[in-house]
């Protein structure tokens, strides 16, 4: 591969036209650069555990991955503006028409839509001083949104080649490692907690802020490391894609983020039966990751920490919720009470949403936080159910889509859904962030074409 991109590097460079230009980038060379931004930004935890472990404060840490991922940003918007350029181009010198393209793919117009949707409820409601970048500790402005989709989702979305997409994978899961022994020295050996929200329970955060944006990255790589484990064949691969889902699984379970933790267990439901729809019948193998999973979860509440009992707690809150709505308000660590508030909110102005963190304030006046913790119900009051609507069908269209086209689903590309699934899952019970949410779009962008389309 590095042979074949330096050779392509000379004729890019040798290039005496910009039709020539255009013409020897293969769609290899493309793929390659739009993989760019979601490389850097996927070892991104990594990088930060230096600074780390050479003991700098916590909230000065915290503000490290933000300001890292600012100064990322004017390059990953470079490329994709190159990205734009030469697919404009290709399709200009070949005749192909733009609009009719993008009309084709009913997932890109949903997620136009929604877009718009967004830009019409921030001018509604007027633009504040959060408006464009947000406000600490989510930093998710209209320009976050835009880039969650227009640059992260879009440039994914794009990759066909599993080479490429497997090399992003696996920087995300030996990324996490060290942020996990980050997390374990931090919390258990230098004694320091970091939840800018203020709970101090000595819970394992690394450097994401609150516990529970650490769980949701845990879970995208816990799933993402299990459907790898199912599909490899070399033992080698097997191997270090097994360490790395015991290493997160346990570190989930220090972490103590149920709804994570039951994202994952209905991510392993999704493995199955999407694997088996992929193979025509029941894959054994794709049990054993799942197997393990509970495995680990009951040895570590046995002898350590571990979030048994928060599972049979959430049947005792989901019964609790089904025979008297009125009176659980505690159900769920308190979401129950806080999603009522936040649905109560979306009624009064169910078309532009209040913008961005338009409910904050109302709801730390009656809940004590300032978002829904739950991903839904968060884009429907800020930018109105229409956009959620639009949101929810390009999300799941993507599943539709790789439905219809299992039996030349990639490997790759399943796993890539997995993770995308897991996330989307533990979205229903925690904030979007800008440390998390971009894992989403771009292993939804991922699992959005196979090798063959």
């Amino acid at each position: 591969m590095i042979k074949r991109i330096k050779d392509r590097a000379g004729l890019l460079i040798h290039s005496r036209t910009i039709h020539e230009f255009i013409e020897n980038i293969t769609p290899f060379t493309l793929e390659f650069i739009m993989a760019i931004p979601l490389f850097l930004y996927v070892i991104q935890p990594m990088l930060i555990v230096p600074e780390g472990f050479r003991g700098k404060i916590d909230i000065f840490l915290y503000r490290v991955y933000a300001l890292n991922l600012m100064a990322l940003a004017p390059v990953i918007l470079l490329i994709w503006a190159f990205c734009i350029f030469v697919m404009i181009m290709k399709m200009h010198y070949s005749h192909t028409d733009i609009c009719t393209s993008v009309k084709s793919n009913p997932i890109y117009m949903l997620f136009i839509l929604c877009m718009i949707t967004m830009l019409i409820s921030v001018l509604v409601d007027g633009p504040t001083g959060r408006t464009l970048f947000g406000d600490e500790p989510q930093h998710e402005g209209i320009l976050s949104y835009y880039g969650y989709i227009a640059v992260l989702f879009f440039l994914a979305s794009m990759i066909t080649d599993r080479r490429i997409k497997k090399v992003i994978c696996d920087a995300t899961l030996i990324s996490s490692l060290p942020v996990c022994a980050f997390a374990y020295w931090r919390c258990y050996i230098q004694d320091s907690v970091m939840d800018v929200s203020g709970y101090d329970d000595h819970i394992p955060t690394a450097f994401f802020g609150h516990f529970n944006c650490y769980g949701y990255y845990l879970a995208v790589n816990i799933m993402l490391a299990a459907a790898l484990f199912v599909v490899v064949k070399k033992k080698g691969q097997k191997l270090f894609y097994l360490i790395t889902f015991a290493i997160n699984v346990w570190m989930l379970n220090l972490n103590n983020t149920f709804g994570a933790w039951l994202a994952c267990f209905c991510g392993f439901i999704f493995m199955i039966i999407a694997e088996s729809l992929m193979n025509g019948r029941l894959m054994l193998r794709s049990l054993f990751p799942m197997m393990a999973f509970l495995a680990i979860t009951v040895l570590m509440s046995i002898f350590w920490h571990g979030m048994l009992g928060d599972f049979f707690r959430f049947f005792s809150d989901v019964k609790e919720v089904a025979s008297d709505p009125s009176h659980a308000d505690e159900a769920g660590t308190s979401r129950w009470v806080l999603w009522k508030e936040t649905v109560k909110l979306i009624k009064k102005k169910p078309l532009s949403g209040y913008g961005i963190e338009g409910i904050g304030s109302t709801l730390m006046k009656k809940c004590g936080t300032t978002r829904a913790h739950n991903e839904i119900l968060q884009y429907a009051a800020t930018f109105g159910i229409p956009n959620v609507i639009l949101y929810t069908a390009a999300t799941v269209g993507v599943f539709i889509r790789a439905i219809r086209n299992r039996k030349s689903l990639g490997v790759i590309t399943f796993a890539c859904l997995t993770s995308a699934f897991t996330y989307y899952v533990s979205a229903m019970f925690g904030n979007s962030m800008y440390a998390t949410a971009p894992f989403f779009f771009i292993f939804l962008g991922l699992g959005h074409r196979s090798t063959n389309d």
